[in-house]
Order: C-alpha cells, then sequence, then structure tokens
C-alpha cells in the first residue's frame, strides 16, 4: 500500500491529476455490485498502472471475483453480486487490508416498515483524511486538498431517491464528492410489492391488475344477464296529433307539409315521425285542418 501511496505522490509531483471513482449498486438481496475505476493522462496511468501491478495483489479470497478492465487512460476494477465485506478487501498486502477510498462494510441502510413503501436510510460518517497521523497520510491528504485528486462516490439504490445531501444524477443514483463532504446521506423507499416479487415486480402487478378487471368485467356482465333491463316503452303520440295528420292526409296535405306544421305547434321531432308513420290515410282535397296544441 506504501508503494502505491508514493506513487501516487510521485505522479502528482509529475503534474497531472488523478481521479479515483467507486460506484456501488445496492441489491434487494443485501449484495451489491462493485466498480472502482482509476483514470488520470495516458502518461500517468501507465506510471500508476506498473506501480499498482508492483506494489499490490488482489486479495486471494476474491480474485475469481474481479474483473479488470483496462484503457490507456483508465483501469477499473469491477466485482458483480458480492457482499460489502469482499468489497472492502478489493486490494491487500503485507500492509494493508485495502486501497479503497471508503470502508463499504459500512454501507448498511436502515430499514423501516411501512406500506405501500418500505423505506431505507443511509447514513455513513466520513474519517478524516490524515486519521493515521502518519507522513504518509499526511502527504497524501493534502495532495487531495490542492485539487489534484478528485475522489467521487456513486451509489444506485434499488429504490427511488427521496433525500440525500449528494449530488442527485437521477431517481436512482446519487453521487458525493468524498473530499468536501463528512458523510454520506441517502434516504430511498421501496414498494412492498418488490420485496415479495422481485425485480419484475411491476409486470407481475400489471398481469394480477388485469386479471382482476376481467374478473369484476365478467361479473358485471353475469349480473346484467341475469338482471335485463325493462325495455322502455315506445313514446306515445297524443290522440289530437294523430288526429291531425289524418284530416291532413284527408285534405290532401303532402307530409312534408305536415311535418312542419306539427313542429312549429310545439311537437317534437320524434312524435311528428310517429305520427307519421303511425296514421294511414287516403289522400284526398279539401280545406287543410286547424291544428292547435
Amino acid at each position: 500500500m506504501r508503494r502505491f501511496t508514493a506513487m501516487v505522490l510521485l505522479c502528482l509531483l509529475l503534474a497531472g491529476c488523478i481521479t479515483m471513482d467507486t460506484k456501488v449498486t445496492l441489491k434487494r438481496s443485501g449484495n451489491i455490485d462493485l466498480d472502482f475505476t482509476l483514470s488520470s493522462t495516458k502518461e500517468l496511468m501507465g506510471m500508476m498502472k506498473q506501480g499498482m501491478k508492483e506494489g499490490m495483489n488482489l486479495s486471494a479470497d476474491i480474485i475469481d471475483k474481479v474483473t479488470i478492465s483496462e484503457t490507456d487512460t483508465s483501469i477499473t476494477y469491477s466485482m458483480r453480486d458480492i457482499d460489502t465485506n469482499a468489497a472492502g478487501k478489493l486490494f491487500s498486502n503485507d500492509e494493508s487490508d485495502g486501497m479503497m477510498p471508503l470502508d463499504l462494510a459500512g454501507i448498511d441502510a436502515q430499514v423501516h416498515p411501512g406500506f405501500p413503501y418500505i423505506t431505507y436510510v443511509l447514513n455513513i460518517p466520513l474519517p478524516a483524511a490524515a486519521q493515521n497521523n502518519t507522513d504518509e497520510s499526511t502527504q497524501l491528504a493534502q495532495a487531495m486538498m490542492s485539487g489534484m485528486i478528485t475522489m467521487t462516490f456513486t451509489l444506485e439504490t434499488f429504490g427511488t431517491i427521496i433525500d440525500t445531501n449528494g449530488k442527485l444524477l437521477d431517481e436512482h443514483t446519487v453521487q458525493w464528492d468524498l473530499l468536501s463532504t463528512d458523510r454520506l446521506y441517502v434516504k430511498f423507499h421501496d414498494p412492498v410489492l418488490a420485496i415479495w416479487l422481485g425485480d419484475y415486480w411491476l409486470i407481475y402487478t400489471a398481469i394480477i391488475g388485469g386479471l382482476l378487471a376481467a374478473v369484476l368485467t365478467a361479473a358485471i356482465i353475469r349480473k346484467r344477464r341475469r338482471n335485463p333491463k325493462a325495455p322502455k316503452a315506445p313514446p306515445v303520440v297524443p290522440s289530437e296529433v294523430l288526429a291531425f295528420v289524418m284530416d291532413a292526409r284527408m285534405a290532401g296535405m303532402p307530409d312534408q307539409y305536415i311535418y312542419q306544421q306539427l313542429l312549429a305547434s310545439g311537437w317534437s321531432e320524434q312524435q311528428a315521425m310517429l305520427a307519421l308513420q303511425s296514421v294511414q290515410a287516403p289522400v284526398q282535397q279539401g280545406q287543410p285542418p286547424a291544428m292547435h296544441q
């Protein structure tokens, strides 16, 4: 670990910036996915990679869980579906258990049961940069304070974030600058159904909702079939209207004229049409009858 620290300080003296980013993805099972990335200029990364190979070894109990990906300007160590204790042992040697900028064993959310959501709270205090009070730690802390090292921690939750003291990237993800905060605080909630049904709870909920809707619709249809509504009684045409239509036709008035007269007298269109359909009378010549409402 001291070799790595000395190598970092040397890189800083040679001028350049180093970015250390730790991303943790929380899982409902309690395990995490971890991505630890070191990045800098091509020249500095070449020196850092060589120093890491010489000064550090992957911890023997997790070496089979680690995937390493490299570019000219970065190197990333990734682990999937591991417990936080294993994550804290990403690197080890004779002098140190690891080089993670944060004790990942501290990532243990407080659970507050409720309905329809379960609420989780993470509140992790960060140690001082020079907590070991050694010359090496003091030098590294001073280098960090100079702005030549950037250290970020990104947390992706399985629920929706409702409060945090970090920078919210989206509804599930928050990021902190480890050099400018003294604690990591985030509060998020997760639907109770997600605990029972897993990551596909939305699909299951939609299926169950569709089945309930189908059952309810079928019950309503059966009820209507058992208790059919009584047919509506046909509209009744007053006798005086029928008499007017009969007299008008006997007098030779065309149906269109009769229809207009009925409307003008205040009868509805339905009553006028029904009266014309109901009366069968021969057409004769004569005076049009007087229409009274």
